[in-house]
C-alpha cells in the first residue's frame, strides 16, 4: 500500500483555513496557524438558545496511535561514540528524532522537536551536528557531544516548510522553502540567518536543494526548474532542462529531489506520471544523454568504489540499480525492496556476517530499516523499533454500524473507535480525505492520486481488507467529499498540482464500476454533493491543485441529473456580502431545503427556485474562507443543524435561525448514535456531552394514509402502521430508511433478491365510502430491479372485494416519481389498503415514500385552509414599506391562526402589523405582536365565541417592513405556523405549511436606477423612454400603478437632472 501510505508532497496537505490571495501558493501560513488554531479548546455554554444542552468536552481516545501509527520521510547515516548510527524523525505532536545503533539494531535515544511535526530533511555538518528541519519552517540541531536538540528558530516568518537541507566545508546550511521558493543561510558561527530571496517569481517551491564545489544548485516546483545559486555573491542562473519523454510544452513536473555524486548533480523529475532520474555534468556544465525513468526515489546513494545505487520503482520490480560512474552503465541488482529509499547511507556494520563490508542503509516510511550488502548482493530488512506516534486526525465519520472510522495525517494509518465499548482498532491506511459507506462496506478516498479503498466490516481486517478498488486517474489527487446514494457513491475531487478543474466521480458497488466527468462546473473542484429526486446537488470551491490560478471569483451551486449523467443547472446563490470562494456542507433538511455553508453564513436554497430563502451570518465579516476541507453539516435527533462552520462548532435551529456557539474550534466531527457530538482535537477524539430538546416528529405532509411519510419512529422496532402481509424471508425485507426521501428525512425501502419470492409491505386500513372513487398514490424510487405498487379495497370483515389495483413499475431508475391507481370502491367496501409490492420474478431494491390515497371518506371535512404568502413587488426601494400579508386559501371555518415570519433584519425593520379585515369579517377578534427578536416576527389572530370565517382567499395579518439596505432577500413563513378550525379544541387538529413559504425580493437604492449602476442617468431614461407601449416589464416601471407610460419617464428624466 505504498502508494496510499506515503503522503509524498508533505507540508502541502491542506488543513482548511481563511483565504487571503486567490493563488493557492499563498495559504501555506495561514493553513498552519489555523490547523494549530483548530486544536485549542474552550469551555462550552451548558444552556443553549436553541434548547439542547451541552456538556463539558471530554478526551475519550487517542486513537490513530499503535505500533504500525508510523510515518517518516528522511534519514541520514553518520558515527557517534564509535558506533554506525541512523538520525531520523518520526512525525507525530510533537515529532520524535531517533538516533539508532545500527550495529546492534537498538535506539540509544529518542528526543521531541519542541512544536515540530515531522522532517522532510537532515544534514550532519562537518564537525558532526545533525541539523533536522521541521514544518513551520523550523531548524534544530542535534549534538552527538551533548546528546540534546537544540531549538534553532524559525528561518523567516512565513515559509512553512524546508526541503533540501545542505551544507558547505565551513558548516553554514542551507535549505529551500515552500511557500516562496526561497533559498535560506543558516551560519552557526554567527547564529544568524539570512536568505537569497526568492529562486522564481512563478514557482513556490524550492522542493531540493544540494551543494557542491562552492555552487548551490536548487530544484523548482510545482512547475520544474533548476537555479544555480552562488552563496558567495547571490547570483543566479537558470539551468535549462533537457527535452525528457512525457514533457510537453514545457510543462516539467517537481524537480523533487537533488544528489551530487561526484561531480554530478542527480536530479528526479516526479508528477504527471513522471518518475525519471537525468543527470547534470557540474564540470562541463552540460546534461549528460542518460536518463532513468521509472526511478523510485527518493535518494541516489553516496559513491562507493566508482559506483552510485538506486531504486526502480514496481514496474521495473523494486530492483536496486547499480550505476558505473566512469561509463554510466547501470545493472540490476538482485536486491529489491518495496519501498522507496527514505534517505539512509553507507556503514560497514559490525560483528554482522550477513554484512560483511559496505551496506547501503536505508529507513523506510513505516519504520522498517532495509539492508542492501553490496558484497553479498542480498537484501535484509530489520523491523520498525521506533515507537509508533499518535497522529492526528485528518478525516472522521460515523460509520453503518455507529462505529467512528478515522483517518491520519501523516498518512499511514486508519482507526475504528467503538463508542459503545471505548474499543478502538488502528489498520494501516494511507491518507483518507473523506470516508463514505454503502452498505458493509466503507470507503477510504485518499490522496495522493485520489485511490479509493474499501473496508468490508463484516470481515477481519487483513492484508486484503481494505482492498483497493480504483484510482480515480483524469489528474485528480483529493477526494474531499463523498455522497451515497442507494447502491452508488459519488466522490467530488480537487485535481493534481498546478490544475484546474475538479471532478464528479460515480462508483457503482453492484457492478465495480466508475465513471468520471471533469469539469462540470469549469476550472472549479467539487467540495459538497447532496441527492434529491434523482438530482445530485453539488457546490465548489474556485480552486485546483496547488500553485493553480482560479478562473473565477465566486464558487457555484449546480444540478446534476443522476440517470442521464449530465448537468441541469448552474447558479450562484444570492448571498450577501462579497462572492463566497467555496460552497460546502450541501444536506437537505427535513424541510425540503437544501442547506449549505459559506464563509461565516448558513443558508438554505429552494432547490426547485435555487433561490436562497433563509440565510443567517452567524460569524460576520468572514470572506475567502476555506481552501479545500468542506464545511461540514449534520441534522441532529433534535432537529437542529450542528456544523464546524468557519471552524467552530455551531448549532442552528433551521426554524428561527437561532443559534448556539459551543467555543470549540475544530475543521471535523460527526454527531455518534448516542447523539453526543465527537470532534478531532489534534491527535485526540474529543466528546460533548448533548442532552437534546424534547424532539418534535418532523411534520408529516397532510396524506390520508397513516404515516404515509415514515417520519414517524420506529415503535418496538416496528414501523407504526405497516406490516408484511406474506410470509416473511431471508431473502426479502422491509426498513425504516434515510437513504433516499421524497419528503421529510425518511422513506420505506423494500429488497427482494429472489425471483421466486414477493413481498407486499401494507398501510393500515382507510376507511371508504361504497361506490365513490378513489385515486391512491405513492412516490417511488427504484435503485435496482423493478418492483410494483399495490390497492385493494376489503369489507368490514376484512376480507378483501374486487380485484387488485397494480402498476408495475420496470423504468425511471434513479429518480422519484409519482404512481397512481384509481378504482371505485365495491358496494360492500369498507376500507383500502395500499401496498409496496414486489411480484414475483422481480427483484429489487426500491424506496417508497409519501402514500396517499383521495376521495371522499366517512365523516370527511375540509382543513381549516391553506397558508399563502402575499408580497405585492420583488422590488422594493430603500426606505420604502413594503407590506406582506399572510393569507389562508380555501378557508373553512377558520378560527385562529399562528404565523411565523422570518427576514433578515440587516435587510428589513418591522415598521407594525395588523389583523386582516378578511380575517375580523366583521367580528370581535383578538391579535397579539411579537416582533422582539430581529428577524423573526410572530403573531396569533383569533376569534371569541363561536364565530368563525371561511373564504376563497382571507387576509389574516399584514406585517409592514421597511426596507433599510439594497441587495437580496427573503420573506418566510415558516412551517411552526398553523391554522385552527372552530372546533381544534375537540380534534386536536391544526393545519401548517409542509414546507417554508417564502418570496424572493430585491432593494434598490432607487427603483429609477433601472440599469442597477448606481446613478441615474440618461442610460436609465432610454431604457424607460423605448418601453412606453410597448410590453410591461415591472423594472421599468417606476411609480410601480401597472403601466409603462410618460409619468415613467418624467421621474427618470428629473432623477437625471438632479
Amino acid at each position: 500500500m505504498e502508494t496510499a501510505m506515503e503522503t509524498a508532497k508533505g507540508m502541502e496537505n491542506e488543513r482548511s483555513a481563511t483565504m487571503n490571495s486567490f493563488r493557492i501558493s499563498r495559504f501555506s501560513a495561514i493553513i498552519l496557524t489555523a490547523a494549530m488554531l483548530l486544536s485549542v479548546l474552550y469551555v462550552p455554554k451548558a444552556k443553549a438558545a436553541t434548547g439542547t444542552e451541552y456538556g463539558a468536552p471530554v478526551e475519550v481516545a487517542t486513537p490513530i496511535q499503535s505500533a504500525t501509527s508510523i510515518a517518516i520521510y528522511d534519514s541520514v547515516v553518520g558515527q557517534e561514540d564509535g558506533a554506525n548510527v541512523m538520525y531520523t524523525t518520526l512525525a507525530g505532536e510533537p515529532a520524535q528524532f531517533y538516533v539508532l545503533n545500527l550495529d546492534t539494531y537498538e535506539v540509544m535515544r529518542a528526543l521531541s522537536l519542541p512544536e515540530g511535526k515531522d522532517s522532510w530533511s537532515h544534514v550532519i555538518a562537518p564537525d558532526g551536528d545533525v541539523y533536522v528541519a521541521s514544518s513551520g519552517g523550523r531548524l534544530y540541531r542535534y549534538s552527538p557531544q551533548t546528546k540534546e536538540i537544540e531549538p534553532l528558530g524559525l528561518i523567516r516568518a512565513g515559509e512553512t516548510a524546508i526541503y533540501g537541507l545542505s551544507v558547505d566545508e565551513a558548516g553554514n546550511v542551507y535549505g529551500g522553502t515552500y511557500p516562496n521558493a526561497i533559498v535560506w543561510k543558516y551560519d552557526p558561527a554567527a547564529k544568524r540567518f539570512s536568505d537569497y530571496g526568492r529562486m522564481s517569481e512563478t514557482a513556490n517551491y524550492v522542493r531540493s536543494l544540494a551543494y557542491h564545489d562552492g555552487s548551490l544548485y536548487a530544484g523548482l516546483g510545482t512547475k520544474g526548474g533548476l537555479v544555480k545559486l552562488d552563496p558567495a555573491t547571490g547570483a543566479k542562473a537558470d539551468i535549462p532542462l533537457p527535452t525528457v519523454t512525457g514533457v510537453t510544452y514545457d510543462n516539467y513536473p517537481f524537480v523533487y529531489q537533488l544528489d551530487v555524486v561526484d561531480d554530478y548533480l542527480f536530479a528526479h523529475l516526479s508528477g504527471g506520471g513522471i518518475s525519471t532520474l537525468i543527470v547534470y555534468d557540474t564540470v562541463q556544465e552540460t546534461w549528460r544523454p542518460e536518463q532513468f525513468p521509472g526511478f523510485h526515489g527518493n535518494r541516489v546513494s553516496p559513491p562507493m568504489n566508482g559506483k552510485a545505487y538506486f531504486k526502480r520503482n514496481a514496474a521495473g520490480g523494486n530492483k536496486l540499480v547499480e550505476l558505473d560512474l566512469a561509463t554510466f552503465q547501470t545493472r540490476d541488482t538482485a536486491m529489491a525492496q518495496d519501498f522507496s529509499m527514505k534517505g539512509g547511507g553507507w556503514a560497514t556494520i559490525a560483528n554482522d556476517p550477513l554484512l560483511p563490508g559496505p551496506t547501503l542503509v536505508n529507513m523506510r516510511f513505516d519504520g522498517k530499516v532495509g539492508f542492501f550488502n553490496i558484497e553479498t548482493e542480498k537484501y535484509y530488512e530489520k523491523p520498525a523499533i521506533v515507537a509508533g506516534q499518535a497522529i492526528p486526525i485528518h478525516s472522521l465519520e460515523k460509520g453503518p454500524d455507529g462505529r467512528l472510522y478515522m483517518g491520519g495525517y501523516p498518512g499511514g494509518s486508519g482507526a475504528i473507535f467503538d463508542p459503545a465499548t471505548g474499543q478502538t482498532t488502528v489498520f494501516p491506511m494511507g491518507q483518507p480525505e473523506s470516508i463514505g459507506h454503502i452498505g458493509n462496506q466503507v470507503f477510504f478516498n485518499t490522496y495522493p492520486k485520489a485511490n479509493i479503498y474499501g473496508l468490508d466490516i463484516s470481515k477481519p481486517i487483513d492484508a486484503s481488507n481494505p482492498a483497493h478498488l480504483f484510482a480515480i486517474g483524469e489528474e485528480q489527487d483529493r477526494p474531499y467529499v463523498n455522497l451515497t446514494v442507494g447502491s452508488k457513491l459519488y466522490l467530488g475531487t480537487i485535481p493534481d498540482y498546478g490544475k484546474l478543474g475538479g471532478a464528479l466521480v460515480e462508483y457503482d458497488s453492484v457492478a465495480k464500476t466508475f465513471q468520471v466527468f471533469r469539469n462540470v462546473v469549469q476550472d472549479q473542484s467539487i467540495v459538497g454533493l447532496a441527492h434529491k429526486d434523482g438530482k445530485i446537488y453539488g457546490s465548489t470551491t474556485i480552486l485546483g491543485g496547488l500553485d493553480s490560478d482560479p478562473t473565477s471569483a465566486s464558487a457555484k451551486m449546480f444540478v446534476w441529473d443522476a440517470a442521464t449523467k449530465r448537468k441541469l443547472a448552474e447558479f450562484t446563490p444570492a448571498l450577501p456580502g462579497k462572492a463566497p470562494t467555496m460552497i460546502s456542507g450541501l444536506t437537505f433538511g427535513p424541510d425540503g431545503l437544501l442547506w449549505a455553508a459559506a464563509n461565516g453564513t448558513i443558508f438554505a436554497v429552494n432547490p426547485d427556485t435555487q433561490q436562497v430563502v433563509k440565510s443567517k451570518e452567524i460569524y460576520p465579516n468572514v470572506v475567502d474562507y476555506g481552501m479545500w476541507r468542506p464545511i461540514h453539516l449534520r441534522w441532529g435527533a433534535d432537529g437542529l443543524l450542528y456544523t464546524d462552520l468557519y471552524g467552530k462548532l455551531t448549532v442552528v435551529d433551521p426554524e428561527t435561525l437561532a443559534f448556539d456557539a459551543l467555543g470549540v474550534n475544530t475543521p471535523l466531527f460527526t454527531i455518534g448514535d448516542d447523539n453526543d457530538i465527537y470532534y478531532a482535537s489534534s491527535t485526540k477524539l474529543m466528546k460533548i456531552p448533548v442532552t437534546p430538546r424534547s424532539a418534535e416528529p418532523p411534520a408529516e405532509p397532510a396524506l390520508n394514509v397513516f404515516n404515509g411519510s415514515f417520519e414517524r419512529p420506529l415503535s418496538g422496532g416496528a414501523i407504526p402502521g405497516w406490516s408484511n402481509i406474506l410470509t416473511p424471508s431471508a431473502n426479502t425485507s422491509f426498513s425504516l430508511s434515510e437513504e433516499q426521501a421524497f419528503s421529510g428525512s425518511h422513506s420505506l425501502k423494500v429488497t427482494d433478491t429472489m425471483t421466486n419470492e414477493s413481498i407486499a409491505v401494507g398501510s393500515e386500513p382507510i376507511p371508504v365510502l361504497p361506490n365513490e372513487a378513489y385515486t391512491a398514490s405513492v412516490q417511488l424510487y427504484i435503485d435496482t430491479g423493478r418492483t410494483s405498487f399495490l390497492a385493494r379495497f376489503y369489507d368490514a370483515n376484512g376480507v378483501q372485494t374486487g380485484g387488485d389495483l397494480i402498476q408495475h413499475v420496470t423504468t425511471g431508475l434513479d429518480q422519484w416519481q409519482e404512481i397512481k391507481l384509481t378504482g371505485t370502491a365495491p358496494a360492500n367496501a369498507a376500507t383500502i389498503r395500499v401496498f409496496a409490492s414486489v411480484s414475483l420474478l422481480y427483484t429489487t431494491t426500491s424506496y417508497y415514500d409519501h402514500f396517499n390515497v383521495i376521495g371522499k371518506f366517512p365523516g370527511d371535512n375540509a382543513a381549516a385552509g391553506a397558508f399563502r404568502l402575499a408580497v405585492p413587488t420583488d422590488t422594493v426601494q430603500e426606505g420604502a414599506i413594503l407590506p406582506v400579508t399572510v393569507q389562508a386559501e380555501d378557508a373553512n371555518e377558520l378560527y385562529a391562526a399562528k404565523a411565523v415570519v422570518t427576514y433578515d433584519p440587516a435587510r428589513f425593520a418591522v415598521e407594525d402589523a395588523a389583523i386582516g379585515d378578511g380575517f375580523k369579517n366583521g367580528q370581535e377578534t383578538f391579535f397579539q405582536l411579537d416582533a422582539d427578536t430581529p428577524g423573526v416576527v410572530r403573531l396569533i389572530a383569533t376569534h371569541t365565541g363561536d364565530r368563525s370565517v371561511s373564504g376563497d382567499l382571507v387576509d389574516i395579518a399584514t406585517i409592514r417592513l421597511r426596507a433599510l439596505t439594497e441587495g437580496d432577500s427573503a420573506i418566510t413563513l415558516t412551517t411552526a405556523s398553523e391554522l385552527a378550525k372552530i372546533d381544534a379544541d375537540e380534534t386536536g387538529e391544526t393545519v401548517s405549511p409542509e414546507q417554508p413559504i417564502a418570496a424572493q425580493v430585491k432593494i434598490v437604492k432607487d427603483f429609477r436606477d433601472v440599469n442597477r449602476d448606481g446613478k441615474v442617468d440618461l442610460a436609465d431614461l432610454v431604457a424607460v423612454a423605448k418601453r412606453v407601449g410597448g410590453a410591461y416589464d415591472a423594472m421599468y416601471d417606476v411609480n410601480r400603478d401597472g403601466k409603462i407610460d410618460v409619468a415613467d419617464v418624467a421621474l427618470v428624466a428629473m432623477g437625471a437632472l438632479e
